[in-house]
């Protein structure tokens, strides 16, 4: 099952490419894949509500760079947005319910701060 297949992949994302292959995606920035990755920005633009990022520093299949882009981006266009790093000890997995509790409590201190 899913369980068997996960056991199989490697724990850097990077390893299932042959090397030749990573080099040609690293080294051509018209390569496809770095092409579809441009196309799925997903923080060039400014959102009209308050954003709570949160990201931990051992993600290896979403770099932290990610969300310092997607903040410092946000930011220079006017946007309210906050960003948190939950620790180099934090991965894909065992960031999510420190984000989740961190977001919670975030959210519930905005609304007592600003009622209904």
């Amino acid at each position: 099952g899913m369980d068997e297949i996960m056991a199989a992949l490697p724990a850097e994302p990077q390893n299932i490419l042959l090397p030749a292959v990573l080099a040609e995606i690293q080294n051509n920035p018209e390569h496809p894949i770095r092409v579809v990755l441009r196309e799925n920005n997903v923080y060039d633009w400014k959102p009209h509500s308050l954003v709570y990022l949160a990201h931990g520093r051992g993600d290896k299949d979403v770099s932290f760079l990610n969300s310092e882009k997607a903040f410092r981006t946000m930011k220079a266009l006017g946007a309210s947005v906050f960003l948190e790093d939950l620790g180099v000890d934090k991965n894909h997995t065992t960031a999510i319910v420190p984000a989740f509790l961190r977001a919670y409590f975030w959210i519930s201190k905005l609304r007592m701060l600003s009622p209904p």
